[in-house]
Order: structure tokens, then C-alpha cells, then sequence
């Protein structure tokens, strides 16, 4: 579990809201292999969303999953 609270730094959550929808991105600075895993956006008045991240070295992938 992600929270605000965590010591490791270089995290960041973009929201977008728009009319239609709202949009959220998970940023993860120097990413490492302890941060792959499940992440879920749960907002409170939709269903939640899941992806899953496997951070390889030496890849560079972007995820983005709209809720």
C-alpha cells in the first residue's frame, strides 16, 4: 500500500479532472524492483482500478489507466 506517508520520496499522484471524467497518474521517480507490484486508484464515487507494475532494469515503460 501506497500512502502519503511514505518515507521513499520521488512519488507523485497527477489528477485531471474534466466534465466526462477524472484522470490519475502515479509517478514514480528512480524506480526499483521494491516498487513492483499492485496499484490501485479507489476513488470513492467509482469503481476502482488496478495495474500491475513490473519494474526490469533498464526499460523504460509507461502505464496509464484512466478510472
Amino acid at each position: 500500500m501506497l500512502g502519503m506517508e511514505d518515507c521513499r520520496g520521488g512519488v507523485s499522484v497527477e489528477i485531471e479532472k474534466t466534465p466526462t471524467r477524472t484522470t490519475s497518474k502515479l509517478f514514480l521517480t528512480r524506480a526499483a524492483k521494491a516498487d513492483s507490484g499492485n496499484y490501485t486508484c479507489a476513488p470513492h464515487d467509482a469503481q476502482p482500478a488496478t495495474v500491475h507494475v513490473h519494474v526490469v532494469r533498464g526499460e523504460r515503460v509507461t502505464c496509464e489507466s484512466d478510472v
